[in-house]
């Protein structure tokens, strides 16, 4: 018995994670975004011996994280290569557990009490962002394990090598992390009054080999989908901007609930203000957690300027610190009152902070990823239903080449916003059309000069162009109109070339 409750006490926390990831992710099962199977066809690719393309023979870098492509493939290869998306939802429970007991022991081994530590490990653990988009099949929970990872030998250990190392493994599990390192690299000349030389070859050893690989076989290190989406939307000068603050005072990346702007207003200066007591409190006990507190401030404010379309799988690496030092600085200011009114307190304000987040997203069974997976579900549909139609070899545009692009694995994908389709950049219009919403336009010289086998689209996409385009109606016949209003459409199109429907 003794036996037993020695190594209960020594394990229940790593039981309860584990058993929470199971529940909350594993039986569940992945709920992956239309962007995730972009990634997953790379690894189909890949692992099967057609390289590192999405279009056997079309070497173009279309995904922004290679290690996780990487990862995919070496294991579907292992396992099944029918099963990638199975693999990445194992994947990121496992990164989320790790990153779970990271933080915890991040927390505690800065001299904060062991209940602090777990309460702040817990709301990451229950977050529903996190669930979903880990859910969502997309390499942010290996990233948020690497980061942590790469802060936990840094700040606790000051093992500055291997943290150069772990941010290499970052940074090639997506690029916005470069600020991680340059972080280490800043604090080792202001403070160590030293130039980090050996973390520098250390770092440049760990990337530069996919940085050479990408240059010579892609002809550029830097992805075409980057260059495609920064085109492909209509979006504010504030756009970034507003969605993050949004974020601090809300809980929600996704929108407003409906709060005064009175309340949003104060909200916001509460969080930030927490935020700022969190960060003095831990900076207190450890003069390497500086970086905690600026890698969150100066990774919002980089995708601001940046200001990209925000999906939800940028938030966590940005909400894992930020909730942290918020849970922290409610703990710095009840210091004072004594150790059990301050533990009370805290917890209970991790169950506050935790029962906004749920309410916000107003997905209280299956979290985020329900909420943006509704045209992923139709997309699921009309492959199914275009089966026995499209044969192999076919060609088929569309400006949406995930969950579609991976159902037909045998076929060429023509992306219409030119995120693995390089030709489809230049025919990009430059100024909204007549009826263009919220994103890009199917340009209609592009599907009349590459003249694609079919055309696979959402109504919102086609209204501004192929709609009213004679030329393209007489090429094209509607083979069939899918009932959705996904993302505003009035159905979902499929075209046949009705010249090669007579060959």
């Amino acid at each position: 018995m003794n036996k037993i409750s020695a190594w209960l006490k020594q394990y229940w926390f790593f039981g309860l994670v584990l058993t929470s990831i199971i529940v909350l992710q594993i039986i569940p099962g992945h709920r992956a975004f239309d962007d995730a199977y972009i990634t997953y066809r790379y690894a189909h690719n890949l692992s099967t011996g057609n390289g590192f393309t999405y279009n056997p023979g079309e070497k173009i870098l279309g995904t922004t994280t290679p290690l996780y492509t990487l990862l995919l493939a070496a294991l579907g290869s292992l396992i099944s290569i029918k099963e990638i998306p199975t693999i990445s939802l194992i994947i990121n429970s496992i990164a989320d557990i790790a990153s779970v007991l990271l933080l915890f022991k991040i927390i505690s081994e800065l001299q904060f009490p062991k209940y602090l530590a777990a309460g702040t490990s817990l709301a990451y653990l229950y977050n529903p962002l996190r669930i979903g988009v880990s859910r969502g099949g997309m390499e942010t929970a290996l990233v948020v394990s690497l980061i942590l990872a790469s802060l936990y030998v840094f700040v606790i250990r000051k093992n500055y090598p291997l943290a150069a190392i772990l941010s290499g493994f970052a940074f090639l599990a997506r690029a916005d992390t470069l600020v991680l390192p340059l972080l280490f690299a800043g604090y080792q000349i202001l403070w160590a009054k030293k130039l980090p030389v050996r973390e520098f070859v250390l770092f440049i050893i760990v990337t530069a080999p996919w940085l050479l690989f990408s240059g010579f076989y892609f002809g550029s290190v830097l992805p075409h989908s980057i260059i495609a989406k920064s085109n492909a939307y209509l979006l504010s000068p504030v756009q970034a901007t507003s969605t993050f603050l949004g974020y601090f005072a809300t809980r929600s990346p996704l929108k407003n609930p409906g709060w005064p702007l009175w309340v949003l207003g104060i909200s916001l200066l509460i969080n930030m203000w927490l935020f700022t007591i969190g960060s003095i409190s831990i900076i207190k006990k450890s003069r390497h957690a500086w970086i905690m507190m600026l890698f969150p401030i100066i990774y919002s404010l980089g995708l601001m300027i940046a200001n990209p379309l925000l999906f939800i799988w940028y938030f966590p690496p940005f909400l894992v610190l930020f909730n942290s030092l918020i849970i922290v600085g409610i703990h710095a200011l009840l210091g004072k009152n004594g150790s059990s009114i301050s533990a009370a307190v805290s917890l209970l304000f991790v169950g506050l902070l935790l029962v906004v987040e749920w309410k916000v997203l107003d997905q209280p069974v299956e979290g985020i990823s329900s909420n943006l997976r509704d045209h992923e579900a139709l997309y699921e549909f009309v492959a199914d239903s275009l089966e026995e139609e499209i044969r192999s070899g076919s060609t088929i545009a569309m400006p949406e080449i995930g969950v579609l692009g991976y159902s037909f694995l045998e076929s060429k994908i023509i992306d219409t916003v030119g995120l693995v389709t390089s030709e489809a950049i230049k025919y990009q219009y430059r100024s909204p059309q007549t009826g263009q919403q919220f994103s890009y336009a199917i340009p209609t010289e592009l599907i009349l000069d590459l003249e694609p086998d079919y055309v696979l689209s959402l109504e919102i996409f086609i209204r501004p162009s192929l709609l009213t385009s004679e030329a393209f109606l007489h090429q094209y016949s509607v083979l069939s109109v899918i009932p959705s209003d996904a993302m505003g459409s009035n159905g979902f199109y499929v075209f046949k070339h009705t010249q090669h429907d007579s060959e």
